[in-house]
Order: structure tokens, then C-alpha cells, then sequence
């Protein structure tokens, strides 16, 4: 006999002699207590059972992480990180609290029922890290597949049937502004030290560049510094990947949660077109058309108005 095989025996703890009526006694004192001795079939039904809902939690917890990878890359969080600490409060107030603590329950949940079903014999500790890596990395592998943009088009198109995922991409993930000393854009226009930023939203920041620095218009800027009066001192700016701005302004390219200044919005522009001021039911409000024709500036009844044409020609103010 090979001799390692002796020295696993000798190992083997000896099972000490059990009494006569030991089997009598342990059945006599389950009967005392009202337990239930199941068939095999009905552990095995119920370990398969909790390793089943154990996969589905995985996968959903996948989904959510999913979620907030792609809400993190919607909402311009991650730009903050390129600043090293300096914004470290307003990406930390950016994170998806909701769907992330989501995710995590339903890890540590699949992970406990994976310990139920005796799918695993390692500490539970173990099992939680598993549940996390194989969350975690399937989320972010989901969202760079391109899924997400897919899905999003379809709901500002409106039509994505599952209303919780059309809510999401329609309202929760796209760019807001994260931190009062951040301005990130496009450059509209550029003259010495300063700059006309055109932000994701839509909104126009009239910057001053730090000493040295000079932008070309089209160009993409994330800057850090602070307001002063009406316009925007930047310390510190840097160059963004255009391609990367380009998922920024996606949702104003489809037409999703409207423009901002100078943009089309749902319903009308705002300044620097259409506005409240927009077009109305029957015709432009005040500074636009009115029912019927154009109020003051525009059309009035007959011909225009000041600072339109007048009776059979053009006032001041109109193209000649």
C-alpha cells in the first residue's frame, strides 16, 4: 500500500462507538421538538432553487452596475477625475447612490443564497468578493458594448416599451453640471484671453483662460476655477477628446430634454430664437406672433409694427 495512503488513514479521525439506541433516542428527540425530516429530493429541489435565484440576483445586480457606468459616463463625472482630487467632492455627489446600493444588495444577496444552496465551501467572505467581481465586471462590460446608446436613442425616439428603462434614459442619464468651480464646452467663439464656452446643457459661459493658455473655436475645454461677477476665472484648463464630448452633447443632438439658449427646446427656443417666445398655440406670443398675426416687433394687424414694417413698407428695425 502506497504509504502516503497509510499516513491519510492513520489521519482519519476514529468515530467514536455510538450507544445501542442511539438511532431510537435521536428520533424520539426530533419527534419532542416537531421537526420534519424532508426527502432528498426536496434538499436538492431547494439548494437548485436558491442557486437559481442566486443567478438571476447576479444578473440584475449586473444591470444596475450597468446603470451606473453608464450614468457616470453621461453625466460628466468622470471629466472631474482628470483635475486628480480638486473635484473629488463633486464626483463623489454624482455617483448613483441608488442603483449602486442596489447593486451591492443584490450581490451580498446572491452571494448568501449561493452559501444556502451549498454551491460553494469557502467562507462567505470569499463567496461576497466572487459576487462582486462577477457583478462588477459584467456591468461594465455590458455598458461598453454600446447597448446603452442604443437603447437610449430608442427612448428619446419614444419608442422603448419598458417604461422604467425609458424613464431612466429619457431623465436620469445625461449631463449635469456637478461642481459650481467646473465649466466644460464647446469654444463658440475666442478673443485673447477669453473664451464663449457652449456647455452640454446648452447654456453660454463667457470664461476668461488661465495666463498663457489660448483656445481655438470648436474646440473642447473642461476648466477649474471660480465666478467672479457675472463671468467665469479659469486657474487651470485642459483639452477634451472630442469624442468623448461628442456623448455629451448626444441628447441635444436627438432632440432629448431639449436646448438651451440659442437652441431649439420642446415647445419653442430660448433666447436667441424662440422663446416664451416661442410658438404658441395659434401663433407666436409677445415678440413673435400673436393670435391672429404678430405683436409689438413683429406683425401687427394690417402690416408690422414698430421695429417691423410699417403701413406699406418697412419700419426701423426690419431688413432692407
Amino acid at each position: 500500500m502506497d504509504p502516503w495512503e497509510n499516513k491519510l488513514r492513520s489521519a482519519r479521525p476514529v468515530v467514536p462507538p455510538l450507544p445501542p439506541d442511539f438511532a431510537a433516542r435521536a428520533m424520539a428527540e426530533i419527534a419532542r421538538r416537531g421537526l420534519t425530516i424532508l426527502p432528498a429530493r426536496v434538499h436538492r429541489l431547494r439548494a437548485w432553487w436558491r442557486r437559481g435565484a442566486a443567478l438571476l440576483l447576479l444578473v440584475l445586480a449586473a444591470l444596475l452596475v450597468n446603470g451606473v457606468v453608464f450614468e457616470l459616463r453621461m453625466n460628466g463625472a468622470l471629466e472631474l477625475l482628470f483635475f486628480r482630487f480638486r473635484f473629488l467632492g463633486g464626483f463623489l455627489g454624482a455617483l448613483p447612490y441608488d442603483l449602486l446600493g442596489s447593486a451591492l444588495a443584490l450581490g451580498a444577496l446572491a452571494a448568501w443564497l449561493v452559501r444556502q444552496g451549498s454551491l460553494a465551501r469557502v467562507p462567505v467572505a470569499w463567496v461576497l468578493l466572487v459576487s462582486y467581481g462577477l457583478t462588477g465586471g459584467g456591468g461594465v462590460a455590458l455598458a461598453v458594448t454600446g447597448v446603452n446608446e442604443t437603447l437610449q436613442d430608442e427612448a428619446l425616439a419614444e419608442r422603448l416599451p419598458v417604461a422604467p428603462l425609458a424613464w431612466f434614459y429619457r431623465h436620469r442619464a445625461h449631463y449635469g453640471a456637478h461642481d459650481p468651480r467646473f465649466r466644460m464646452g464647446r469654444v463658440v467663439e475666442a478673443a485673447g484671453g477669453t473664451a464663449l464656452l457652449e456647455t452640454p446643457t446648452g447654456e453660454r459661459v463667457r470664461v476668461t483662460l488661465p495666463p498663457g493658455f489660448r483656445a481655438r473655436v470648436d474646440e473642447n475645454l473642461r476648466l477649474g476655477g471660480a465666478v467672479r461677477g457675472d463671468a467665469f476665472v479659469a486657474d487651470d484648463a485642459q483639452h477634451c477628446d472630442p469624442e468623448r464630448m461628442r456623448r455629451y452633447f448626444h441628447r441635444r443632438m436627438m432632440g432629448g430634454g431639449g436646448m438651451g439658449p440659442g437652441h431649439m427646446s420642446p415647445g419653442g427656443m430660448g433666447p436667441g430664437g424662440m422663446g416664451p417666445g416661442g410658438m404658441g398655440p395659434g401663433g407666436m406670443g409677445p415678440g413673435g406672433m400673436g393670435p391672429g398675426g404678430m405683436g409689438p416687433g413683429g406683425v401687427g394687424p394690417g402690416g408690422m409694427g414698430p421695429g417691423g414694417m410699417g403701413p406699406g413698407g418697412m419700419g426701423p428695425g426690419s431688413r432692407r
